[in-house]
């Protein structure tokens, strides 16, 4: 029964969307992202779990309050009794009391990094799937044009060889381009339909649901490349592998401080032993945080030196885009002059929406690598783990 509700609910949940969908069919990355977020079931699963640390926490620390670490009341023969703990047991209530609350907290926290830092390498993924499916799509729609282009020029070469105007040869190359242009546009179709499933499958939704337009409305946004000592100084802030270890160092600095306060203690060999244990774990996960900010810096280095050279790409596309543009131009004042005929035209504009498309894709890719770089000199992953 408790199955049945769950995929009741479920369903119900997920309805909006599908309406949704039905209804525009148009994919932006903005409603990619909320796609993720709303039906990946690796982040649902990882957003539940964190709910549930932190619950236990909270438990963790209203338990604590309770918790008398000097002595407890105890009745005997209908007599209340309040006797002292010994040292040793004075030391356990108190890591109990203050370290036990503190150790929670921090699983909370990790699980709550774990979460933001799966969900910014997921994010990162999901570019690669929605580049793919833009232009898998655009690709298409191109091939479609150009194939009835094909269509157009071959019926003129057939008149044209009736008239005697070009050779056979000529005429058969000519229909060897059109059937060239059918399998290029079949191919392209097929490859969307692939795109639009591996698309559907990483974000967790049916795959069989299809969108008519993908929207791309990638910038150029020049100053949101900072200098490199920016996302350095950064990093040592906010970094997971760097945060998470001072956090537990922290933690163990508390442990150290508790026994510290319980010295007769230190006569019994187990916790003598605990405590030098204690201090050389404190010793390590010192080097340890030296260790990780120098190989953090080494991966920022290389991700910031990826991402200028990605965007001197970008800028050369540009110009390429920009040249092909004043020709297609040029183009469209000939045909307009009578000069040349409206299939060559639209030869040219096809060409230049390929070179488009290739712009926009190096693009995608700067922003992208922007993207991994700004995460990596925040919370996470590192830029070369995504």
């Amino acid at each position: 029964m408790k199955k049945f509700i769950a995929a009741f609910i479920a369903i119900v949940f997920m309805l909006p969307f599908y309406a949704a969908a039905a209804e525009s069919n148009i994919l932006d990355w903005q409603q990619a992202v909320n796609l993720l977020d709303n039906y990946n079931n690796t982040l649902l699963n990882m957003k539940v779990n964190v709910v549930n640390v932190r619950k236990q926490y909270i438990n963790a620390l209203m338990n604590a309050e309770s918790i008398d670490t000097k002595g407890m009341t105890i009745s005997v023969m209908d007599k209340e009794m309040y006797i002292l703990f010994d040292e040793n047991m004075k030391m356990g209530m108190t890591l109990r009391k203050e370290f036990f609350p503190e150790q929670m907290k921090l699983n909370w926290e990790m699980s709550d990094d774990i979460y933001r830092i799966t969900r910014n390498r997921m994010i990162t993924g999901l570019r690669g799937m929605f580049l793919s499916l833009y232009s898998s799509s655009k690709n298409q729609d191109i091939k479609m044009r150009r194939y009835e282009l094909q269509k157009q020029i071959h019926e003129q070469n057939k008149l044209k060889f009736e008239k005697g105007m070009i050779s056979k040869t000529d005429l058969e190359e000519s229909e060897y381009n059109l059937l060239a242009a059918k399998a290029a546009s079949d191919s392209s179709k097929r490859n969307l339909e692939n795109a639009m499933r591996n698309f559907n499958n990483y974000v967790g939704i049916d795959p069989d649901i299809v969108f008519e337009k993908i929207v791309l409305n990638e910038k150029y946004e020049e100053k949101r490349l900072r200098n490199l000592d920016y996302y350095l100084e950064r990093a040592v802030t906010q970094r997971h592998d760097v945060i998470l270890k001072k956090k537990q160092l922290a933690l163990l600095e508390l442990k150290k401080d508790i026994m510290e306060r319980f010295p007769m203690n230190m006569n019994v060999v187990s916790i003598r032993e605990e405590y030098e244990d204690l201090m050389n774990e404190i010793g390590e996960l010192q080097t340890r945080i030296e260790i990780e900010r120098l190989n953090i810096e080494k991966d920022l280095k290389e991700a910031y030196l990826q991402t200028i050279d990605t965007g001197r790409k970008v800028m050369e596309m540009k110009k390429m885009m920009d040249l092909q543009r004043n020709s297609l131009e040029k183009t469209y004042e000939m045909y307009e002059k009578g000069l040349i005929p409206k299939t060559t035209v639209d030869q040219m504009q096809l060409g230049y929406e390929e070179l488009e498309l290739s712009y926009l894709s190096i693009l995608f890719d700067y922003n992208t690598k922007l993207m991994r770089l700004e995460n990596a000199a925040g919370l996470g992953p590192a830029y070369q783990e995504g």
